[in-house]
């Protein structure tokens, strides 16, 4: 499951860039292609040499900066786009922060199985329970990670679907990701007691 975890903790945060490339107008393809490739390489870099999470946590702020320039209060109130969607795209590249909060904690949890086991050989377990070991320890943290990841969807629809007048869906985008890391971080302070 290691391999599966790393390879996710590297591609997932070039999707939303992605997404921007194909959604975005000119000038936000270039820059979406440019953080595509300062991810890619902090990813690459992060595989060899540790931190990982630099990768995803780059792409979320970068992506994050580009949505608001995009569509957030500051096109709002100088009238202008900074970095223009597709307005056919937004909701696919908004959605995608979901994407990078999840490889967020793909990341961390790759960190994590490399430093146990490392810890775990000089120790000199055995190779078959320090894997088996390894192996319960992700599916836990994978699992209660997707249900935090479904309640955090799940207000967010909520918040979406019902017509208020004093929030907007970026607002409400706001209120999913702060709700998620809450969580996440909840569940991963009670995994390390």
């Amino acid at each position: 499951m290691r391999p599966i975890i790393t390879s996710l903790a590297l591609v997932l945060p070039l999707i939303p860039f992605a997404l921007l490339i194909y959604y975005g107008y000119s000038i936000t393809q270039y820059v979406a292609l440019a953080f595509m490739a300062i991810a890619l390489g902090l990813g690459i870099n992060g595989l060899f040499r540790g931190g990982m999470v630099r990768e995803s946590l780059f792409a979320f702020v970068s992506l994050f900066i580009i949505i608001i320039l995009g569509e957030g209060y500051i096109p709002f109130l100088i009238h202008m786009d900074l970095m223009p969607i597709n307005p056919q795209g937004i909701p696919a590249v908004n959605y995608s922060l979901v994407v990078l909060e999840f490889s967020i904690i793909m990341a961390q949890l790759s960190e994590l199985n490399s430093r146990y086991w490392r810890m775990l050989r000089e120790r000199n377990y055995d190779e078959r329970v320090v894997s088996e070991a390894l192996w319960k320890l992700n599916t836990w943290v994978v699992g209660l990670s997707s249900l935090a990841l479904a309640v955090a969807l799940g207000l967010y629809f909520l918040i979406t679907s019902k017509p208020m007048g004093v929030m907007d869906p970026f607002t409400a985008l706001l209120i999913f990701a702060v709700a998620y890391l809450i969580i996440v971080r909840y569940i991963y302070s009670r995994l390390r007691r």
